[in-house]
């Protein structure tokens, strides 16, 4: 599993005052982003649109990588408890299918729906730490997919196996998330999609369904 680095780590606030105030700077960062693009963010633009001194920012995101990872994290944390969620309810391995094609569409929705978190993912080249980040969530996810495929397969599974297979199942979901916004076509976009809903099944069915 893949660590941060010091320099993406950040200082969480104990007290409300100081929750609120590093609330204030991630969406003070987030209304930057949306505006400019993430090789552009400024501590300075950041601390003048939270209305906060410029000290205040550094002290709990002591460099701009720290916060542009943090605010990542905050950014996947509603997709990453929605596929957490439906993966916990599953109870038998015919309900695979469903929760692959729902979970596809609803992390898609939510991705379209945050131009903040489409300009983090597609920044993956200007700054290392959020292409860290996003490996990190990547394998907590595969993890919690490797669980729910031992517990529900009809049949004994290997570990191994199943979470090669989950890792590859999110590490290619992240790739086509970070494409789509991209695509004008909406029925190219939904094509995709669906091909990678059928590409994952089949591999799952092949894999595991004897």
């Amino acid at each position: 599993m893949a660590e941060t680095s010091a320099a993406s780590s950040w200082r969480e606030p104990t007290q409300p005052r100081s929750r609120k105030r590093v609330r204030a700077i991630l969406d003070a960062t987030e209304k930057l982003l949306i505006e400019s693009d993430v090789a552009t963010v400024k501590m300075t633009e950041v601390a003048r649109v939270a209305g906060v001194p410029v000290g205040s920012v550094y002290q709990y995101f002591p460099t701009r990588t720290a916060l542009l990872t943090k605010l990542f994290e905050d950014q996947v944390a509603g997709i990453d408890s929605t596929l957490k969620a439906g993966l916990s309810q599953l109870t038998n391995w015919d309900q695979l299918e469903g929760f692959v094609v729902a979970a596809s569409a609803t992390a898609h929705d939510l991705v379209q729906q945050s131009p903040c978190l489409q300009k983090i993912w597609n920044s993956t080249g200007v700054d290392p730490a959020i292409e860290i980040a996003d490996q990190r969530t990547t394998l907590h996810n595969a993890r919690i997919l490797t669980e729910t495929l031992l517990r529900i397969a009809p049949h004994p599974i290997s570990e191994t196996l199943a979470f090669a297979s989950a890792i590859l199942f999110f590490q290619t979901w992240s790739t086509m998330m970070k494409l789509l916004p991209n695509i004008e076509d909406e029925h190219l976009r939904d094509a995709i999609r669906e091909q990678h809903v059928a590409m994952v099944l089949n591999h799952l069915k092949a894999a595991f369904d004897r």
